[in-house]
């Protein structure tokens, strides 16, 4: 289902904002990436096929990192 390209490890606590860039090449043809930033750095997930699945895969990463976020505050 994913392709993994590079392992890369990390602390959750490090990830930042989590998103799908969508680009619009010059002959309209839509691609789209899921991005996870951790800081500056910029990682991107290949072989999630959709759109909608990017989407989906960012509400959860973020309601994710929500939780981890709240128990640390606890």
């Amino acid at each position: 289902f994913f392709k993994l390209h590079q392992w890369r490890s990390g602390k959750t606590d490090d990830i930042t904002k989590v998103q799908v860039l969508v680009n619009v090449s010059s002959k309209g043809q839509r691609t789209t990436q899921f991005v996870l930033w951790e800081g500056v750095r910029r990682h991107t997930l290949r072989g999630v096929p959709t759109e909608v699945e990017q989407l989906w895969l960012v509400a959860e990463v973020e309601d994710f990192l929500q939780m981890l976020r709240s128990a640390n505050e606890s």
